[in-house]
């Protein structure tokens, strides 16, 4: 089977078409020089490295002029070199170049976190922020979950408004700069994903913190010392409900599937869609809503597999894909062609319907939002082109056409490891115009009914169930 790409953003882990052991496929290699760890950079060292990680993208990215202004760019990178004028060691130098991330407008485009010092950090027994948090379509950060240490609580739905003595929107503000992504939305999501890593990579935030949050109803303001001596945890094994995946029954004849990642191994993902369909053959469901509203991605085999459940036909994942050829990824005795070329190939892997009694016939509906990403936009658009379901939500932040194939690099006196996709994946209809994934049923929640807990989309497809009737 090829595999269109496997992005994750915990790890930023990339493997496509063939797996391999390349140093440019490889996620997280050792330093070849453990003093790096300790080293000062120089001024020209530094402001080298800034221009290597700028002419890295331009060399490897499909389509950067349809993602970012590449003068704006270019300016970036001079702003940037400029703001270095005294030696630092790779952390504080991450703090400078890492900024030029969000001007390449893609989520598969950015600088790692100096991951060596922060494991070496971990292995000492510092801790990073315990709570995980969650970015609401307000924009404020909140507590996925309630958690405990003793007494001491903080409850799920938590507004944070500060951490160390700063408000929540300087640190957001500034964290969003060092992630990749369409929007800022998209950036800030990703940045709540890996929150406690990118409190200390941006700011230096580890082991104690001072948090300022606000109750979910009444607001009223508290202030918490989370330190390090203490032991904060989860109340519940179970997080509240929200769980990346689970199914249940909401009516007689209507099922909800929650998909929060396609990030998961593909035996494990099976396993739990095969249950799911056996479930809802033997309930005679007929109406199935599959909710992609906090699916940032993950690996195109998982999102292929459940499709193909909700399948009537012979199906493919995209159109075609565009590739940058570089002089790493030009293939064995460079069999691609030349680095710098751009060589375009037809999709011709069809997938089937899959073949058990499970196969579902019934109405599906995909809930989608500015959050949906990466596989699951590509899960989405194919799903519309084939019109295997109807899309109903917001649309996408991200771009339709997805891009993939992390191609990696060190910028060559830090060491910092670059990400920069080098393919273009163009959804199955061939429409490769630069858009988000249009719902074919606009619904927008607003805050009186996210505070009600009343769910607009799916109460939607109620509505319609019942108006069929």
């Amino acid at each position: 089977m090829k595999r269109l790409y496997q992005i994750c953003f915990f790890l930023v882990s990339s493997v496509l078409v063939i797996a391999c052991n390349s140093s440019h496929l490889e996620i997280f290699p050792e330093l070849t020089d453990s003093s790096l760890l300790e080293k000062k950079l120089t001024v020209a060292e530094m402001r080298e490295d800034v221009e290597a990680f700028y002419l890295g993208a331009l060399e490897r990215h499909p389509a950067l002029d349809h993602y970012t202004d590449l003068q704006e760019l270019e300016e970036a990178v001079r702003d940037l070199q400029l703001q270095i004028s005294d030696s630092m060691n790779r952390l504080h130098f991450y703090r400078v170049v890492g900024q030029l991330a969000h001007k390449f407008n893609d989520g598969h485009s950015f600088l790692i976190w100096p991951y060596q010092e922060y494991e070496k950090l971990i292995a000492s027994g510092k801790k990073p922020f315990p709570l995980a948090v969650t970015l609401t379509p307000d924009g404020s950060i909140v507590t996925k979950n309630t958690y405990i240490n003793g007494r001491q609580s903080v409850p799920a739905g938590a507004r944070i408004t500060g951490i160390n003595g700063q408000s929540i929107q300087t640190l957001m503000d500034h964290m969003q700069k060092f992630a990749g992504g369409e929007s800022r939305f998209l950036r800030e999501q990703i940045i709540t994903k890996r929150f406690g890593v990118m409190l200390w990579a941006v700011f230096g935030f580890i082991d104690d913190f001072e948090l300022k949050w606000q109750e979910p109803v009444s607001r009223s303001n508290h202030t918490t010392q989370l330190l390090s001596k203490q032991n904060w945890h989860l109340q519940d094994e179970i997080i509240n409900g929200r769980q990346d995946f689970y199914f249940k029954v909401i009516s007689d004849d209507t099922a909800y599937l929650h998909i929060g990642s396609f990030d998961v191994g593909l035996d494990w993902f099976s396993e739990f869609i095969d249950q799911a369909f056996t479930d809802i053959k033997n309930r005679k469901i007929t109406c199935l809503i599959i909710d992609l509203r906090e699916n940032l991605g993950g690996n195109t085999d998982s999102a292929t597999y459940l499709l193909s459940y909700i399948a009537h036909k012979e199906f493919r994942m995209i159109s075609y894909m565009t590739e940058k050829l570089n002089q790493q990824n030009r293939g064995l005795f460079n069999y691609k062609g030349k680095a710098g070329e751009l060589i375009q190939h037809d999709w011709d892997e069809w997938h089937r319907p899959i073949d058990n009694n499970n196969l579902f016939e019934g109405e599906v509906y995909i809930l989608i939002s500015p959050v949906t990403y990466s596989a699951a936009i590509v899960f989405s658009s194919a799903a519309q082109d084939h019109r295997f379901a109807t899309l109903i939500g917001q649309k996408t932040e991200g771009y339709s056409n997805q891009t993939a194939q992390g191609n990696l690099f060190n910028l060559p006196h830090s060491q910092l490891r670059a990400y920069i996709t080098t393919r273009k994946l163009v959804r199955p209809n061939g429409d490769d115009k630069v858009s988000g994934v249009i719902p074919d049923i606009p619904v927008t929640p607003n805050a009186e009914a996210i505070a009600a807990g009343y769910d607009l989309a799916i109460n939607k497809v109620l509505s319609l169930r019942n108006s069929a009737d």
